[in-house]
């Protein structure tokens, strides 16, 4: 709908999309990702940043097809800025209506200029004439007519202008106002109940990306001695600088403005693994054998009964 310039029925979609239920804001979070994911698809060397079942990812790539970057581009950068200032908005139902609308206009034609006035046509001036009188055979010169000046009038164009570069005015400015007046964050303190409910929120907006949402919510934040530093602790080193190199300062930007404190810093440390696994049991026999140097009684009922514990 977006592609075809279907507005109208683009905001019904979305009305429904409210009427069942769904928060807004999350509506415009999803679908920025899913414009980051049909952009990532459109060049195979970053295809691979797509965490998807391959499935779902022939699917994203099939629609990446009918999409031009400059499209993917334009459509990012409008969801992108209404996510932003989504919470400031005074009407954030209008706020989103109106993206949707810019994002069904990103393929309009451009708007053909105005037809040139035509220039004025003005007369040519009277000729002098000279007229000879038969009396004293002097010459006389007649007056000259006066030149008369013919200017067509300008038409009487409308004041409004159309809807297609309101549209654009008004998204110009809106870009302007939102990028003069960035969104302050305060210095409030935080406690853990705080933090872990932040921390849930967080899991929720990157649950495109599904091991990094697993990751987050299957770990319990920590508040380091630095009380403006949260721990996030992962299991190994790849994981770690994965996360520090592609998402750290999104997740970083996120916990700023959910806990209102703009110190905030992440920390990816390595849960420590335990140094030895020889104490560790695998096979059946090694079980047995263990329960029943730890329990006498299972030795003593292994006797009596005859019994082969395996």
């Amino acid at each position: 709908l977006f592609i075809k310039g279907e507005h109208a029925t683009t905001l019904m979609i979305f009305d429904e999309i409210l009427s069942k239920g769904f928060n807004a804001l999350h509506f415009i979070g999803g679908l920025s990702t899913h414009f980051r994911d049909l952009l990532i698809c459109k060049d195979p060397a970053s295809a691979k940043l797509l965490e998807l079942a391959p499935s779902v990812a022939e699917k994203y790539r099939k629609q990446a097809t009918g999409c031009s970057v400059e499209f993917l581009f334009n459509a990012l950068n409008i969801t992108t800025q209404c996510e932003s200032s989504y919470k400031a908005s005074g009407n954030q139902r209008l706020h989103i209506e109106f993206a949707l609308v810019k994002l069904a206009r990103i393929n309009a034609p451009a708007p053909q200029p105005a037809a040139a006035i035509p220039i004025s046509a003005v007369t040519a001036p009277a000729v002098t004439a000279t007229v000879i009188s038969a009396s004293d055979e002097k010459p006389q010169i007649a007056e000259p007519a006066p030149v008369k000046t013919e200017v067509k009038k300008e038409p009487d164009y409308p004041t409004t202008r159309s809807l297609k570069g309101l549209i654009r005015k008004v998204g110009e400015e809106s870009a302007k106002t939102e990028r003069a007046k960035p969104k302050e964050i305060g210095e409030d303190e935080f406690d853990q109940v705080k933090l872990e409910s932040a921390w849930l929120a967080m899991a929720e907006s990157e649950k495109s990306l599904q091991r990094l949402a697993n990751a987050i919510s299957d770990t319990k934040p920590i508040i380091s001695d630095n009380p403006n530093t949260i721990i996030f602790n992962v299991s190994n080193d790849l994981q770690r600088e994965w996360i520090e190199k592609n998402c750290k300062l999104r997740l970083e930007a996120f916990l700023k403005e959910n806990l209102n404190n703009k110190n905030v810093g992440l920390a990816i440390e390595v849960t420590p693994q335990e140094s030895s696994t020889e104490n560790k049991l695998y096979m059946p026999e090694e079980k047995a054998k263990f329960l029943i140097e730890r329990h006498p009684e299972l030795k003593e009922l292994q006797k009596d009964l005859k019994l082969e514990i395996k």
